[in-house]
C-alpha cells in the first residue's frame, strides 16, 4: 500500500540473466484512513468491491497497548499487516489462515497504520478492529460499545478515562458473603455441578471473570471453578482481570445434588495438567510470532512463578522456560498440588 506521490520502481536480477517482468498498479482509488479510538471497536467488511480498509492511531504515551484484529469468518481471516509509520517498516503481519490476534503495542511517540485485505480471492469477510490500554482489560472486557463501520467516521463521543494506579497492584482475591461457605461451581451457573465449596472466611484467587459478569473463575487449593458474583466480596485489585468464556454446564443428577465436603488442604507440587490440546508461548502475548509449542492431552507441565496480574504462569515445556495464559484454567488445562505459593516473576 503507498502513499499518494512518486514512485521509481527498479527491477533487477542477479546474474544478469534474461526475463519478464509484469508491473501492475491494482488501484488509483483513495483509500480513507479511520482513526482509532482506544477501547471503541471498528466493524468492517472487505470484498471485491472494497479489498482495502485503512486504521491509524498512535502509541499511547505512557501505557502500554493491546491491538486486536479479529475475524468473524469460520474457514479464513483477513489479511493484516501493522505499519509503523514513524520508521517507516512492517511492525506485524497476520496471515488469514489466523482468525483473530492480539498484538501488544509499547508506548511512546510512534504512529501506525493499519492495513487489512481480503483473505481469499472474492471472499467477503467482515472483522473488528479495536485498541485498548493494557489497563483496562482490554477489548476482551467488553469494555467499549461497537461503533459504526470505518466507511462512517466515528462520533465525536466523550472518550473513556482511564485511571493509572499510582501504587503496586495486589492479587485480586474473593470471600465468600454468606455464612456456612459457598459454592464452587464446573461453569458459571447454578445448573451446573458442584465441585467444591469455599468454606467461611476462606480466600480463593481470582483469575477471571465470565462475559455476562455473574460469575468469577477461581482458584482455591487447586481447584478451578466458578463462584457467583452476588455471594462473594473481593479484595485487592479486580480492576484488570480476565474476561473467560466458561466450559459448557454438565448438570448434576439427582444422586449428585448435595454439595461435596470441603476438600482437603491441597498438597504436593503445584501441577498442571493438559486436558485439550493448549498453545504455549515464549512471551506473555497471544500471538503466532510467539508461539512454542502445543501442549497435548495428558501432558504435565510444572509452573515456576506468576505475573502480578495472574494473566500469565511461567512454566517449564520441554525443558525451557515458556509462558501459559491463565484463560486456559479449566478449559484445556486443570491445576493441582498447592499453588498459592507460586512466585511472581516478571516477563
Amino acid at each position: 500500500m503507498l502513499d499518494a506521490g512518486s514512485y521509481v520502481v527498479q527491477i533487477g536480477t542477479l546474474d544478469n540473466a534474461a526475463g519478464l517482468v509484469v508491473t501492475v498498479l491494482q488501484s488509483e482509488t483513495a483509500v480513507t484512513s479511520t482513526p482509532l479510538v482506544p477501547t471503541n471497536p471498528v466493524s468492517g467488511t472487505v470484498d471485491n468491491n472494497v479489498p482495502l480498509q485503512l486504521y491509524s492511531f498512535s502509541a499511547l504515551d505512557t501505557l502500554d497497548a493491546y491491538l486486536y484484529i479479529n475475524s468473524s469468518a469460520t474457514i479464513s481471516g483477513v489479511s493484516a499487516s501493522l505499519l509503523d509509520k514513524t520508521t517507516g517498516k512492517v511492525s506485524a503481519q497476520i496471515a488469514p489462515d489466523m482468525l483473530g490476534s492480539r498484538l501488544h503495542i509499547p508506548p511512546g511517540k510512534d504512529s501506525y497504520q493499519v492495513e487489512i485485505q481480503q483473505g481469499a480471492a472474492g471472499s467477503s469477510t467482515p472483522f473488528t478492529v479495536c485498541l485498548a490500554p493494557v489497563s483496562t482489560g482490554g477489548c476482551e472486557a467488553g469494555s467499549a460499545q461497537t461503533v459504526a463501520p470505518p466507511t462512517v467516521a466515528p462520533p465525536a463521543a466523550t472518550q473513556e478515562v482511564f485511571v493509572v494506579p499510582t501504587t503496586e497492584s495486589q492479587d485480586c482475591t474473593l470471600t465468600g458473603s454468606v455464612k456456612g461457605g459457598v459454592n464452587i461451581r464446573q461453569s458459571a451457573t447454578t445448573n451446573s455441578i458442584i465441585v467444591s465449596q469455599l468454606p467461611d472466611n476462606a480466600v480463593a484467587n481470582v483469575i477471571g471473570v465470565a462475559p455476562n459478569k455473574q460469575f468469577y473463575n477461581v482458584l482455591y487449593n487447586g481447584t478451578n471453578g466458578w463462584i457467583a458474583v452476588s455471594v462473594a466480596t473481593t479484595s485487592g485489585d479486580c480492576s484488570n482481570i480476565l474476561t473467560i468464556n466458561p466450559p459448557p454446564p454438565i448438570v448434576p443428577t439427582a444422586a449428585a445434588t448435595q454439595p461435596p465436603p470441603p476438600p482437603p488442604t491441597a498438597s504436593g507440587p503445584c501441577r498442571i495438567t493438559v486436558t485439550a490440546p493448549t498453545f504455549v508461548y515464549t512471551q506473555t502475548n497471544a500471538i503466532p510470532d510467539y508461539l512454542f509449542d502445543q501442549a497435548q492431552p495428558g501432558a504435565q507441565i510444572s509452573p515456576v512463578g506468576k505475573l502480578a496480574d495472574n494473566s500469565w504462569w511461567k512454566v517449564l515445556e520441554l525443558g525451557y522456560n515458556s509462558w501459559l495464559s491463565t484463560s486456559t484454567f479449566g478449559q484445556s488445562v486443570q491445576i493441582s498440588g498447592n499453588c498459592d505459593s507460586l512466585p511472581i516473576v516478571n516477563p
